[in-house]
């Protein structure tokens, strides 16, 4: 029944469309989830307004201080690393609050979006705010994020032995979070992703260095530090996007070591004494060879523009002594006004085999069958080569 109905939503209006599918999940609701722990309870708690922190200086003085240097020595990137793809226009439209305040380095505006950034357009595009906006503009759209939230558990179930902890997954209270409010923890939706592949990251690189490529708000380096003992976390994004993401962790982690753009002078004992390193995107190019163990992406390689993906695979194979792990859709879908852009498919993109087997690819991932999950593991895993000379000065 519900297959025929997905095809009959095809051919209607978009907003028709929307409106119909929610009344669907509205209905699976009642029928299937609304006596699960994850319900309308659960959601009215936990998309109420939370407020704010006070405000902190000092993180938005080491912010405004690690962007602005970022944006100078942007100009100088590798024409790969130049803002193309879906995020050109995320960054111009999305954005403009944002890198006005910046820009202007307004204490007063940043720390109003910041403050707020799981409801404006902070994360849109990061799996968050999104969701908010679906629910103040479609009525019954709460029932269809319930629905989703509850297959997303059911999935995560399937695939572990670990008992559900509300604890483990619970959201700090830091930029206004929504999601459900379970046994006095918030739960964004994502959440039960970010953690899920933060354990499975973790298990494969032990207390070793994951990089993260385009860690969005913070979500999926959150669990990493919270539940990882003796790694080290880096990433590696655009400059705007790491703002959002250094005020999660500095606020959520005031007693780790935690380094920003323009903050480390001597790379080598950085590396050996952080919990975290948020770094530029163009920066990742200059990495020392076989100084990683392992490098993550989720979600935004298919949003780059294909020579952009092609050099990061390019240093992936260079500074990875380990382990590549993403999780990317195939699709090659437009995604501008004149229907002439389209994302990368990724599994047109072949990863060097004389240097890295594949374990496995287009598996599917967590819940969501549009995307697919790729790893691939080094043949000859050698020791690390942490050190680095000249590495400080990016």
């Amino acid at each position: 029944m519900f297959g025929l109905f997905r095809k009959f939503l095809k051919v209607i209006p978009k907003y028709t469309r929307l409106y119909l599918f929610d009344l669907k999940e509205t209905a699976r609701y009642f029928l299937f989830y609304r006596r699960s722990r994850f319900n309308l309870w659960a959601f009215d708690r936990g998309f109420k307004d939370h407020g704010a922190l006070p405000r902190k200086d000092k993180i938005l003085d080491r912010l405004l201080a690690a962007y602005r240097k970022a944006r100078l020595d942007e100009a100088g990137a590798p024409e790969p690393y130049r803002l193309r793809g879906e995020w050109e226009h995320i960054v111009r439209v999305t954005y403009a609050r944002l890198v006005s305040a910046l820009q202007r380095e307004d204490r007063e505006a940043l720390n109003g979006l910041l403050q707020n950034f799981c409801r404006n357009e902070c994360t849109r595009g990061l799996a968050m705010s999104s969701d908010y906006f679906d629910l103040r503009y479609r009525l019954f759209n709460k029932y269809a994020y319930l629905c989703l939230f509850n297959d997303t558990f059911t999935s995560w179930k399937k695939r572990t032995s670990e008992d559900f902890d509300p604890a483990r997954f619970g959201f700090p209270p830091i930029g206004n979070g929504i999601g459900l409010l379970v046994d006095g923890h918030l739960i964004p939706r994502a959440s039960i992703r970010h953690r899920y592949y933060a354990k499975r990251m973790l298990d494969l690189a032990g207390n070793g260095t994951i990089a993260e490529i385009g860690g969005g708000y913070g979500g999926f380096a959150y669990y990493v530090l919270k539940e990882g003992n003796g790694m080290v976390y880096l990433n590696f994004d655009l400059p705007e996007v790491l703002v959002i993401h250094g005020f999660l962790l500095l606020n959520a982690f005031p007693d780790k070591k935690i380094f920003l753009y323009g903050e480390i002078s001597d790379w080598n004992e950085a590396i050996r004494s952080a919990d975290a390193i948020l770094y530029p995107h163009f920066a990742f190019s200059k990495l020392p060879d076989l100084s990683l163990d392992l490098v993550y992406n989720s979600r935004s390689m298919t949003e780059m523009d294909e020579a952009t993906v092609r050099e990061y695979y390019k240093v992936i194979e260079r500074v990875t002594r380990r382990y590549f792990f993403h999780v990317n859709h195939d699709d090659e879908d437009v995604y501008d006004s004149i229907r002439q852009k389209k994302h990368v498919k990724l599994s047109r993109l072949s990863f060097p085999q004389a240097i890295f087997q594949t374990i496995f690819a287009m598996r599917p991932s967590l819940h969501d069958k549009h995307y697919f999950e790729y790893l691939y593991e080094r043949r000859h895993s050698p020791s690390p080569v942490r050190q680095a000379s000249g590495i400080s000065s990016i």
